[in-house]
C-alpha cells in the first residue's frame, strides 16, 4: 500500500475512534433528559466566541462550567482540547458539551457542541455536520479519551467518598 492510503486509512480510524468516543461519553454523561435546543447549541458554536471576542457577560440564564483541558504537544505546538459543560440556570445536569479544539502555534480555534443525549433530530443532524468538517485529529481523540477518564475516576472517587460516609454514619 502507498504511503498516501496508509496516512488516509490512519485517519479514518482515528475519526472513528473519536466519534465513538463521543459518543459513548454523551450516554454516560448526561443521565438525565435535559435536551440541548437549537438556540443553545448556536450559542455554542457561534455566540460563546463572540461573547469571549467582545468581552461581553454571560448569556443570562445560564453557567459554564469548565472541566479542564487536555492537549498534545508536537514540540514546537500543542493541540488542546477544551471541555465546558453548559448549565441552565436552577438545573443540576448539563444541557449541553463546549467542546474547544485549538493549535497553539496558529490562530486555528474551532468550537463544537456534543448535544444532550436524548437531544432533537435536528440538533444532532447540526452537530454531525458540524463534526464533519471538524479537523478531528489525533489530539482531539487524546483529549477525548483523557476528559472520558476524568470524568470515570472524578465519579468513583465521590462515589467512593459517598459509601464511605455512609459507613460512618451506619456505625
Amino acid at each position: 500500500m502507498s504511503t498516501e492510503i496508509l496516512i488516509y486509512k490512519h485517519k479514518i480510524q482515528l475519526i472513528m475512534k473519536a466519534i465513538y468516543l463521543t459518543l459513548t461519553f454523551s450516554m454516560v454523561f448526561f443521565i438525565s433528559h435535559s435536551q440541548t435546543t437549537m438556540t443553545e447549541y448556536n450559542y455554542l458554536v457561534k455566540g460563546y466566541k463572540i461573547q469571549q471576542e467582545s468581552g461581553l457577560d454571560m448569556k443570562k440564564g445560564y453557567t459554564l462550567y469548565k472541566y479542564g483541558d487536555w492537549g498534545k504537544n508536537y514540540g514546537n505546538f500543542e493541540r488542546k482540547t477544551t471541555f465546558y459543560a453548559l448549565f441552565r440556570e436552577k438545573e443540576n445536569k448539563p444541557c449541553a458539551l463546549l467542546v474547544i479544539l485549538e493549535r497553539t502555534d496558529t490562530d486555528y480555534k474551532r468550537y463544537a457542541c456534543i448535544p444532550e443525549y436524548h437531544s432533537s433530530k435536528d440538533v444532532w443532524n447540526a452537530a454531525y455536520k458540524d463534526w464533519q468538517n471538524t479537523d478531528l485529529t489525533s489530539a482531539y481523540a487524546w483529549g477525548m479519551i483523557q476528559f472520558i477518564s476524568y470524568q470515570f475516576s472524578k465519579n468513583e472517587a465521590e462515589e467512593a467518598a459517598e459509601e464511605i460516609m455512609n459507613e460512618v454514619e451506619n456505625k
